[in-house]
């Protein structure tokens, strides 16, 4: 029996070859994290005012959420 490099990859659960789309996305994903924490580290506010413009900023994004749900979907 003859084994080869894709054989034995896939029998590994790995792959040989990487899909452009996957590592673009995961990249731009981790792009954006860094880009966030860099803008957070470097932003002019004090600590306080930041905390509460991120707590108003979340609960903003929870409403809008909310709004957009529907009207049957069961809540947790």
């Amino acid at each position: 029996m003859e084994f080869n490099k894709r054989d034995i990859l896939s029998a590994l659960g790995l792959e040989n070859e990487s899909n452009f789309w996957t590592v673009a996305l995961a990249g731009f994903g981790v792009g954006c994290l860094v880009g966030a924490a860099v803008a957070i580290m470097v932003t002019p506010k004090s600590g306080a005012e930041l905390r509460s413009d991120l707590m108003e900023k979340g609960r903003d994004l929870i409403g809008r959420a909310k709004e957009q749900m529907p009207t049957n979907a069961p809540t947790y």
